[in-house]
């Protein structure tokens, strides 16, 4: 699942960061250090924007990670933000979850198009094509 979603991954590392006792920037710049992926490159960004002054979360495409990065800017300005890093992902794992189980749900009738459509006609040809070279044979003679 971590390899499935980066945030989340980005996210329980940087929880795991805190935990160990670090500071939020600390947690944040070793976070980043050892995060190769698109949100991480974000949060990069985001990072370097904000320590110049100017601050903009509409990069990040969901809602979970705009708050992530409010609980962000919080802690680097001093407020406790580990129970809601953690509030974050568990919200996260939670609709990742619900889309997954969702997806699997479809695929029984994704899986079903191409036996219909390419499967099935094959077998009717191997099953009724030599029966129909044979009628075709004995119709000539």
């Amino acid at each position: 699942m971590v390899h499935i979603v980066p945030s989340i991954s980005f996210i329980k590392q940087f929880k795991s960061q805190i935990k160990s006792g670090l500071s939020v920037s600390g947690s944040l710049k070793r976070t980043l250090a050892m995060e190769e992926t698109h949100f991480s490159k974000k949060v990069q960004l985001w990072w370097s924007a904000y320590r110049n002054g100017s601050s903009s979360r509409y990069s990040f495409s969901s809602h979970y990670e705009k708050a992530f990065i409010e609980a962000l800017e919080q802690g680097l300005q001093g407020a406790p933000i580990l129970k809601a890093v953690e509030n974050i992902e568990d919200e996260m794992l939670q609709e990742f979850e619900i889309q997954w189980k969702s997806y699997l749900e479809s695929l029984p009738t994704k899986l079903s198009i191409p036996l219909l459509f390419l499967f099935f006609p094959s077998y009717v040809i191997l099953i009724f094509g030599p029966l129909i070279v044979t009628f075709l044979q004995g119709v000539s003679s």
